[in-house]
């Protein structure tokens, strides 16, 4: 096999508390992520000579800071292999197009040069690239606790579609967790969780930013006119309305609204050619069960 691709799906924070800041200046979080349908697109081809990333965005520098770049480097891969992303999901929108980019190409270049890795390997890679990153080697529906490292798969959520509004702002990650003051209990959040009282879902982070970018606070009112389950994605600036069924989904023409759908971790393994159980190449054991307290290396915030 000389070449492989493969979707690289962005992810929505359906909740998202922050516990406290832990004594080594990481964030404690509680959230619960959910792959969705917006996704950019990752081809690797092997060959000869030296090792080449590009992105179709040429605004995306390519060095020792990207994603993608450490997940080449953790792997120990220096030669005979092209790299093109084309993007799709913006940068600083929260949607987590970065920190999937390096966790799918940790799962590619594990399968097209045959590496063998195991699965928990890949995990501790992916820990020490970017707080975000190892959840993407699960997708679907999962609690993500710690750092970020701490991942546990739960069934499909009972939202199928989300109305996405991306503004065009590039929000600093760094900044909103820097100017983070009140933290929450996850207790609460969880309870409404097992409840399914999704209207209930909250992103502690949301104030913080509305307060750097404030044109933000406006986008979320006129969202709520389209679902009473609206918040937004990470640390922003996407803003998305959860349905339950296409035909609730108001009928309105928007350029600036997109519609996505649910991908659950059938779809998202198959993508890669693998089954929910991970046995096909490149995956390792079986996952379904997989959880881990380790710390991962990189602090959230500098991606």
């Amino acid at each position: 096999m000389n070449r492989i691709e493969a979707n690289s799906y962005g992810k929505l924070n359906l909740f998202l508390e922050i516990t406290g800041k832990r004594e080594d200046d990481y964030h404690e979080i509680f959230s619960l992520f959910q792959t969705i349908s917006i996704a950019d697109r990752i081809i690797i081809e092997k060959g000869k000579g030296s090792i080449k990333i590009e992105f179709s965005d040429k605004n995306i520098k390519v060095d020792g800071k990207n994603t993608v770049v450490k997940a080449v480097n953790a792997l120990g891969v220096k030669e005979g292999v092209r790299i093109f992303i084309e993007k799709k999901i913006p940068a600083g929108s929260g949607l987590g197009g970065g920190s999937s980019n390096a966790a799918t190409v940790l799962l590619l270049l594990n399968n097209i040069l045959d590496l063998k890795i195991p699965f928990e390997k890949l995990w501790e890679i992916s820990c020490e690239i970017g707080s975000d990153v190892p959840f993407f080697l699960f997708g679907g529906a999962a609690l993500v606790m710690g750092r970020g490292e701490i991942v546990v798969p739960v069934p499909t959520t009972p939202y199928r579609y989300f109305l996405l509004k991306i503004p065009k702002i590039n929000v600093s990650t760094k900044s909103v967790y820097e100017n983070l003051t009140e933290y929450g209990d996850k207790s609460k959040i969880y309870a409404h969780f097992l409840g399914g009282n999704f209207n209930r879902f909250i992103n502690r982070l949301e104030e913080v930013a509305f307060k750097l970018y404030p044109e933000l606070r406006e986008v979320k009112k006129e969202m709520l006119n389209l679902s009473d389950f609206v918040l937004m994605s990470g640390s922003g600036a996407s803003f998305f309305a959860g349905f339950k069924e296409k035909s609730k989904i108001p009928q309105i023409k928007r350029e600036d609204l997109y519609l996505f759908e649910v991908v659950d971790r059938k779809r998202y393994f198959s993508n890669f050619g693998a089954s929910p159980s991970g046995k096909a190449s490149g995956f390792g054991p079986d996952i379904r069960g997989f959880e881990s307290s380790r710390p991962s290396i990189k602090k959230r915030g500098e991606e």
